[in-house]
């Protein structure tokens, strides 16, 4: 074992956790290069004399002594890469629109704190690791930022409780009342940057290339074997993920067997799998802090009924139908794919002997066609036609109610088809192909 100790840091980098983090890059896959370009473009559409004002999330907790894994804020995480908590990033432009202010302001160094939480970056090492001039301890937050808006007359800050809900108790009780007094106006943070995080570049594409490859290993082996509860695969796909190399889940898993599954968002996780019904699993890894999310159904004994087959089938084909569409050349947005969705799944029921009127078929399809994914599951997005480097969910469903409207042989049946798809000019790619959904794949 190795007596010399490294830099004591607080999260991964390439000289700490080099098996985690490439040597040159920030984040797994992502440079600081990248993280420096993202905040100029902040800057550049930034008004003259401005203020954007970033919190970084605290750690929550359960219990007044138990606490949460700790996630940073995806802005804060986006623009910086830094993945302690409690920090702010302060972007501060002057009257002169070539003069730029970068500031973080982090938990400084300390051997009592670090004894018990773990080892703290602490302001000296910001501008060599993460490349931002001037990082400063957080004790000072009220007072830098009090002195910045006393000399702008824009502050781009998202100030509602739902924005600052995991910020510190000064981002929603102090900050608020402090812009609102100033002589500046206050413009929401998320209309600069939301539009800059829902187009991905090229590494982010690979990260989530790479939550997704991750989530196949764990999804196709599953698909091979038996389990006796949701509990049980639950906890094997989760091992799964890990042990493939992400970094954890990227969120709650949905894994309902049979009538379980007309509950959307069900987490329970905790009934007996009963031969003869279909599992839902809804579930994927997360990587470099990107996410996958995958939705695949098959049959708990290994081989779909007729009804089940039929209606698995039904879902498939939408699923591909929509994909199909993901592309900027199409012209459409994800409300119109969506729309699209709820007109082939009518068709598609039919076809497999349900034929529904479209108040039923929305009883039956109660969901959006998908979501924006990124840093959050349901990432960021903006209005209006895909472009190109959007990356998009597309998972259409299906959920037979105990309810006499619908044919006997079809209730208590659920299944969703979800894959994670990269919007292209006059194609797309599907991130999530190498996860089998084939009637024959995911048999056995």
């Amino acid at each position: 074992m190795s007596q010399v100790r490294a830099r004591a840091l607080g999260q991964a980098f390439a000289e700490n956790r080099p098996h985690l983090v490439q040597k040159g890059h920030l984040t797994p896959l992502i440079p600081p290069s990248e993280f420096a370009d993202r905040r100029a473009k902040v800057l550049q559409h930034m008004k003259p004399s401005s203020l954007a004002i970033v919190p970084g999330n605290v750690v929550q907790f359960a219990s007044p002594s138990v606490f949460h894994p700790f996630r940073q804020d995806p802005t804060m995480q986006y623009l910086t890469g830094f993945l302690e908590s409690d920090a702010c990033l302060l972007l501060h432009k002057g009257s002169d629109s070539s003069i730029a202010e970068e500031i973080l302001l982090v938990n400084e160094k300390d051997t009592w704190a670090e004894k018990w939480e773990g080892d703290r970056t602490g302001t000296e090492l910001i501008p060599e690791l993460l490349g931002i001039e001037t990082a400063l301890p957080n004790s000072k937050l009220r007072q830098t930022v009090t002195s910045l808006l006393g000399s702008v007359s824009t502050v781009y800050a998202d100030l509602s409780p739902k924005a600052t809900v995991r910020a510190g108790p000064f981002f929603h009780h102090e900050l608020p009342a402090l812009a609102h007094n100033s002589k500046a106006s206050v413009r929401e943070l998320s209309d600069l940057v939301n539009p800059l995080r829902a187009i991905k570049s090229e590494n982010e594409i690979d990260a989530m290339r790479m939550a997704a490859e991750i989530s196949a290993i764990g999804y196709n082996r599953a698909f091979r074997q038996e389990f006796y509860s949701e509990h049980q695969l639950h906890a094997f796909l989760d091992f799964m993920f890990r042990n493939s190399g992400g970094e954890s889940d990227a969120y709650l898993a949905v894994v309902a067997g049979g009538a379980h599954a007309l509950t959307i968002h069900y987490v329970r996780n905790d009934d007996v799998l009963q031969p003869g019904d279909l599992v839902l699993v809804d579930a994927g890894a997360r990587y470099g802090g990107y996410c996958a999310d995958i939705s695949r159904t098959w049959p708990v004994n290994g081989k779909f009924s007729g009804p089940q087959r039929d209606l698995y089938e039904a879902v498939l084909n939408v699923n591909k139908a929509c994909i199909e569409r993901c592309t900027v050349s199409s012209g459409m947005s994800l409300h119109d794919i969506h729309r699209f969705s709820e007109k082939q799944m009518q068709i598609e029921l039919a076809n497999a002997g349900l034929e529904l009127p479209r108040s039923l078929v929305s009883v039956a399809y109660p969901h959006s066609i998908g979501h924006h994914l990124g840093l959050d599951v349901h990432d960021v997005s903006v209005q209006g036609q895909l472009e190109a480097n959007n990356v998009i969910t597309i998972e259409p469903g299906v959920y037979i109610p105990f309810d006499d409207r619908f044919p006997k042989a079809y209730q208590g049946i659920g299944i969703r088809i979800e894959d994670n798809i990269v919007v292209g000019i006059t194609g797309y790619e599907n991130l999530t192909i190498d996860t089998l959904k084939e009637v024959e794949e995911v048999q056995r």
